[in-house]
């Protein structure tokens, strides 16, 4: 029904976060190697050796951006399947088909398949579905009630759609709602604001891996880290995270380790863009103008 559709939120209200997920893709990965499970020198050849160069791109270039894998999710094809319920090997199809974009290790552009490719991996090495990983791993650790792999949205769930606004006010996206068996590692995950700040305090509190893991996770690339990126705000602050847009959602989430203080924010829909809307929330926090 229409009145389902109402925008309506309350602080249990369910968003699709986008690529803020490759935050948790990177933990649950940093996690295995913790174990001795994996390495930042495994192969993907050791897992899909289906993809070109797959016996020179690691897991380390997965996490960095750095594999040259073409991102699918800037191809017109894309929009064409985007709300069709894909089969892993469908998406190994897409996804290794192209050549690559660059060679593997020469440079850094960001690409939703490196994280696609992770969360296949994670469920190769332990032989449990990624949500199953998710919620094992970091949501019942951590006592996390409303983050999930994501579904179709079910509004009476307290599941919010997105919207985008028009001339006449706000109105469903013009293009198909992605399914979720699309972006998986790379964006599949649904969460609140106030979890996604629980989520990152635990990590750098050390809840969910080590210190020394965090510290690996933070080493930039041209300014690619392992599932995160740095924020800086003011000449002497610094934050950790991630943004995320699905759909018409837009999300960011951010830790600042010096005040301990994390930050999100999810929308589902919004006419500011994230930076504009974040150094507006950040100037109100740190009292500024």
């Amino acid at each position: 029904p229409a009145a389902f559709l109402t925008p309506y939120f309350n602080t249990e209200t369910q968003f699709r976060i986008g690529s803020i997920s490759k935050t948790f893709t990177a933990t649950l990965i940093m996690q295995l190697i913790e174990e001795g499970r994996l390495s930042l020198s495994t192969r993907l050849s050791s897992f899909f050796p289906q993809f070109p160069a797959a016996d020179t791109i690691t897991i380390d270039h997965l996490l960095t951006h750095s594999s040259g894998l073409h991102n699918f999710t800037n191809d017109l094809l894309y929009f064409s399947y985007i709300d069709s319920s894909m089969s892993r090997a469908s998406m190994l199809t897409i996804m290794a088909d192209p050549p690559l974009d660059f060679a593997p290790g020469s440079k850094h552009e960001y690409s939703n398949a490196n994280y696609v490719l992770l969360g296949y991996i994670l469920e190769e090495v332990t032989g449990k579905p990624y949500a199953q990983l998710l919620d094992e791993r970091i949501v019942q650790p951590l006592g996390l009630n409303r983050t999930a792999y994501g579904d179709a949205i079910e509004v009476y769930k307290n599941e919010t759609v997105s919207w985008v606004w028009q001339s006449d006010g706000w109105a469903p996206p013009g293009i198909p709602t992605t399914d979720m068996s699309i972006p998986h590692g790379a964006g599949g995950v649904v969460s609140t604001a106030a979890e996604l700040t629980a989520f990152l305090r635990a990590l750098w509190q050390g809840e969910l891996i080590a210190a020394e893991s965090i510290e690996t996770m933070c080493t930039l690339e041209e300014g690619f880290g392992k599932g995160l990126f740095r924020f800086p705000y003011g000449n002497d602050k610094e934050a950790w995270g991630h943004n995320g847009g699905i759909d018409a959602f837009l999300n960011q989430a951010s830790y600042f380790p010096e005040e301990d203080m994390a930050i999100a924010f999810t929308l589902s829909g919004s006419r500011l863009g994230l930076n504009q809307l974040a150094l507006i929330i950040l100037s109100y926090v740190f009292n500024e103008p």
